[in-house]
């Protein structure tokens, strides 16, 4: 996906160099002719007997017409109608808007294939980082322009249609998804047919099938592309075409790379590293000297969101959400805090502080009611925790043991794990009656020895017990008081600033106080929500060698390197911040 980011970066400059903007179906219709060139050769190189195995081209007929392989031809206008829409309304707009395929995308993919779950489930801290990485790619335009969303707009119609031709490139961009769709349902006709492929992998029929259809799609595109450029009256110049080679040879090799990517990869997020896109578009423009970068501290700010939010999405950094929250908090207040004064200013409020002392005196008060809450409820969550973990154990071996001496069902273990692992009430509670009537079936009790009826009746105690301290959940009291205090104390530190200190080091380390304070003071709210999920999880799994239950281990080796790589995006985030205040305040 990397390789394929580089690759495709390269196409505005290819834009610039043939003046791509003032011919744009022309232009899409050469480029897409020489991409579909290029895949036509790749599949002869890399699939040829696939590409000429009737079996196969047989099935293709049949598919060929559909939904899907519509939906892929349209997919090839998306650099028309952006190209177009920068007619109308500032390249920067345009821009910032055409980036959201790579959120439509992420979640055309996953409605696609909602029912074979193929790739992983988007929850909604996925969404909240891609919204925050458009954010950076937001910062990233704004380098350019000097000003955040500081737009140009020709007339109000050529808004409405310039915005419309945006947002319907991003759209149309994303049906690349449907490209993906087509290709396995492919894939699944091949496999179930058991056609002669000559001994071809489940994964290279699908790769054949994904740039066979974009093959065909850009050979489409490329006819309706060219006939809208000759109606149109464009013209493209000799250096143009030749600049549009070097374009098609990036755009082709970034496409098969891209592709081979989203196969190889369950996690539609993957998509997400195109944000970086704008990036590198920048540093080639700039290379050749089409462009300037009047605010490189937006561009520093844009960058290090978009690889921090790449890094925690497809490096799945920690398991918890504590820590993904935390490397999230520093970002987002970091840029709080950083273009706090350009907000003021743009609001006309020219004072909103407190003398130091008070600053940092109303911060304490505020953070320490925090603490206090907050201590007090992660040690009733703690020690909950760990009487449900001592009486779970105790359950399981003294029903193991039962079960052995042929006094109760084996099949009750069982349902002790999913008791363990039950959520919610309606689920627990019929965990809990499964096991309640594993031991009323034990008759008589009076054959049973002074043992086995003094261990079913520890066993008896430990699963009520369990049972009722699993219904006690959260206290919402305590949680929405955590959160008043945190929020005080967050605002006091990021939405005022110690008056009399101006500028120096003195100001940059209060603004690197305010940013690590309110990011730590979210970590340790979330991380509660942390302890509540990790007391609902599972404690038990299955041994397969021997058809037991034992304690359930994670996989420590992963979990500190996760943590480590937590640590060092967090400090790397840090560090960039405390460089772009100090090249603010510092004189």
């Amino acid at each position: 996906m990397i390789g394929a980011v580089l690759c495709i970066s390269l196409t505005p400059l290819w834009i610039a160099l043939g003046e791509g903007y003032a011919s744009p179906f022309l232009f899409n219709c050469i480029l897409r002719f020489d991409v579909a060139v290029i895949f036509w050769g790749y599949l002869w190189l890399f699939h040829k007997s696939l590409l000429f195995n009737r079996q196969v081209l047989y099935i293709i007929k049949e598919r060929i017409i559909g939904w899907a392989m519509i939906f892929t031809v349209v997919n090839n206008f998306d650099f028309a109608a952006f190209a177009w829409s920068t007619r109308f309304i500032d390249i920067s707009m345009s821009a910032v808007l055409f980036e959201l395929w790579a959120i439509f995308i992420i979640f055309l993919m996953h409605f696609l294939y909602r029912k074979e779950r193929r790739y992983t489930d988007i929850n909604a801290f996925t969404v909240c980082l891609l919204l925050y990485g458009f954010v950076g790619v937001m910062f990233v335009v704004a380098s350019q322009t000097g000003q955040v969303l500081a737009f140009e707009i020709q007339s109000s119609y050529g808004l409405y249609f310039g915005l419309l031709l945006a947002i319907g490139g991003a759209f149309i961009s994303a049906f690349a998804a449907f490209n993906f769709r087509w290709s396995t349902n492919l894939r699944r006709l091949v496999l179930e047919r058991e056609l002669d492929v000559a001994n071809a992998s489940s994964a290279e029929i699908e790769m054949f099938a994904v740039v066979f259809a974009f093959a065909i799609s850009n050979s489409v595109a490329s006819l309706v592309s060219g006939s809208l450029g000759v109606i149109s009256g464009e013209s493209l110049s000799i250096g143009g075409l030749f600049t549009v080679f070097g374009g098609a040879l990036a755009q082709g090799t970034g496409s098969i790379l891209w592709r081979k990517s989203n196969l190889i990869s369950d996690h539609p997020s993957i998509n997400a590293i195109a944000y970086a896109i704008p990036i590198f578009s920048l540093a080639w423009l700039a290379a050749f000297s089409f462009v300037g970068v009047p605010r490189p501290d937006y561009l520093v700010i844009g960058s290090a969101v978009i690889i921090a939010i790449n890094l925690i999405i497809n490096f799945e950094a920690e398991i918890r959400w504590g820590f993904k929250a935390l490397i999230l908090a520093l970002g987002v207040f970091g840029t709080v805090v950083y273009m706090r004064d350009d907000v003021f200013d743009l609001l006309g409020i020219t004072q909103w502080g407190w003398r130091a002392g008070d600053y940092f005196e109303a911060i304490a008060l505020s953070a320490t009611v925090f603490t206090l809450l907050l201590a007090f409820r992660v040690a009733r969550l703690v020690s909950r925790s760990n009487a449900e973990e001592i009486r779970t154990f105790s359950l399981l071996r003294k029903l193991d043991l039962l079960s052995k001496r042929g006094v109760v069902s084996r099949d009750v273990i069982e349902s002790v794990r999913r008791f363990d692992e039950a959520r919610g009430g309606a689920q627990r509670r019929a965990s809990y009656l499964e096991i309640r009537s594993y031991i009323m079936d034990i008759c008589p009790l009076s054959d049973l020895s002074d043992i086995d009826r003094q261990t079913l009746s520890e066993a008896e105690v430990d699963l009520d017990t369990l049972a009722r301290s699993k219904q006690l959940g959260s206290i919402f009291g305590e949680l929405f008081a955590l959160l008043i205090f945190g929020g005080v104390t967050v605002g006091l530190a990021l939405l005022s600033y110690p008056l009399d200190v101006a500028v120096g080091w003195i100001r940059v380390l209060a603004d690197l106080f305010a940013m690590l304070i309110s990011a730590v003071i979210i970590f340790l709210i979330v991380n509660v929500w942390d302890l509540h999920q990790e007391r609902n999880e599972g404690k038990l799994e299955l041994w397969t060698e021997r058809g037991d239950y034992v304690v359930k281990f994670s996989d420590t080796t992963r979990r500190l390197a996760d943590q480590g790589l937590s640590a060092l995006i967090g400090f790397a985030v840090v560090v960039t911040y405390a460089v772009l205040l100090a090249y603010k305040w510092l004189p």
